[in-house]
């Protein structure tokens, strides 16, 4: 699998695609914390603007980067796996460091909003794209 061919073609329409689903996860997800949550002040990362940016800004660029690695890697699906873990790791940083002063329950929200678009992102781009 981690050698397929990736039909970049497929990518114009997948990655747009993937962006968009999501954004619409993460909204979900941030619509049932609030909901379970209901905190009384929630931070601007539990509303929906900055979650829709990020989330529109991140997965866009993981599109753009899915893009190069299917040009240019010899293995195109292995490398892009490894290249978007280290990322997702990378974007818990900021949500540790805000569960380690505004508390467990928003920033373990924030952490399953990543797992959930870096999910939807990586998943549809390494198996939709791939030649049949």
């Amino acid at each position: 699998m981690s050698s397929a061919k990736i039909q970049m073609k497929k990518i114009l329409w997948v990655g747009p695609l993937s962006v968009v689903l999501a954004i619409i996860g993460v909204l979900i997800v941030n619509l049932l914390a609030v909901v379970i949550l209901q905190p009384v002040n929630p931070p601007p990362s539990l509303r929906w603007v900055f979650p829709t940016l990020f989330t529109l800004v991140l997965c866009g660029g993981g599109v753009l980067v899915f893009a190069l690695v299917a040009r240019f890697a010899p293995r195109p699906i292995l490398v892009y796996d490894i290249i978007a873990l280290v990322f997702l790791l990378i974007s818990f940083i900021p949500d540790v460091m805000y569960a380690q002063r505004g508390g467990w329950a928003i920033g373990s929200v924030l952490i399953i909003m990543h797992i959930v678009a870096g999910g939807i992102n990586v998943g549809m781009l390494t198996t939709m794209t791939l030649e049949k």
